[in-house]
């Protein structure tokens, strides 16, 4: 918010900066001719700014060239992730949501990063994160601008990753002869799991 502008005048001379017709600082050039002003406080906002120079005899120039000028200090809005997947066997999950169009999207589990992306025109990024070993994560990610300002974290994205086939279940059922035409079948396998009977390689549930 105070940038410094450097350039070249008439040796001696005294050179203003001036933002349209608002003074925003002067200095001396040196034997050189250059000069470096460091304005005052300014807001966000754009600017457009010219140097004059003004010789010990009181002859002031035309206006210099404009420089174009952006002031962002502001940190993006936090990102959002849309991704409500919570339990995956892919060990690399990808991550979407929303963020400040053209910014950088970092992802992370607590501090510690696991891939980077830039927000398209529509504000849209998609993360494939860097391999992960099965375990219960905390996903976060966070904006940062082309000016470097950083946007807080996201809301948190709470998943479990198991990639992990489960142990071979177990038939505990010893009938090898039966009249029921729909017989049950029971036995062991992992809590929770989803149990596929066959008969040889053809579903039979």
């Amino acid at each position: 918010t105070t940038p410094t502008i450097e350039g070249t005048a008439e040796a001696g001379s005294t050179v203003e900066l001036f933002n349209g017709d608002t003074s925003l600082g002067t200095a001396t050039t040196g034997s050189d001719g250059t000069f470096s002003i460091t304005t005052g406080e300014l807001d966000d906002a754009d600017y457009s700014l010219t140097v004059t120079a003004t010789d010990t005899a009181g002859n002031t120039s035309s206006a210099s060239t404009a420089l174009e000028l952006k002031i962002d200090t502001a940190a993006p809005e936090a990102p959002v992730i849309t991704t409500d997947t919570e339990l995956t066997n892919i060990n690399t999950p990808t991550i979407v949501g929303t963020a400040e169009a053209g910014s950088t999207v970092e992802l992370f589990n607590g501090a510690i990063s696991l891939g980077t992306e830039t927000a398209g025109s529509d504000g849209s990024f998609s993360i494939t994160s860097s391999q992960l070993p099965d375990n219960d994560y905390t996903l976060t990610v966070k904006a940062t601008d082309a000016l470097g300002n950083e946007s807080t974290a996201s809301n948190e994205l709470a998943i479990t990753i198991d990639a992990t086939a489960p142990s071979t279940p177990t038939i505990t059922t010893t009938t090898a002869l039966t009249n029921n035409n729909t017989p049950v079948i029971e036995g062991t396998a992992e809590a929770g799991s989803t149990v596929n009977l066959y008969n040889d390689t053809q579903s039979a549930t």
